[in-house]
């Protein structure tokens, strides 16, 4: 549970769009993505940084993986 309360009816188009684009990658939506989506700024910079270490090439996907639960586990992330 966040400290933050999630984005509501307020939501902008941005939001929506990253929100579609979410629930068909994922299959739902994730609680950082409410919280973020108050800010456009950040859930663009998010959102690029995401798509641009997904699409790099100079690791193997597994490395990655990898790497990602290696860092969730340090930083105590529940998912």
């Amino acid at each position: 549970m966040t400290r933050i309360e999630g984005v509501g009816k307020q939501a902008g188009w941005f939001y929506r769009l990253s929100r579609f684009i979410s629930m068909r990658t994922l299959g739902a939506e994730t609680e950082p993505l409410r919280v973020i989506g108050h800010h456009s700024g950040v859930l663009a910079a998010m959102g690029t940084y995401n798509m641009i270490s997904e699409r790099a090439s100079s690791v193997p996907a597994d490395l990655k993986a990898l790497a990602t639960i290696k860092v969730a586990l340090l930083v105590g992330c529940h998912f």
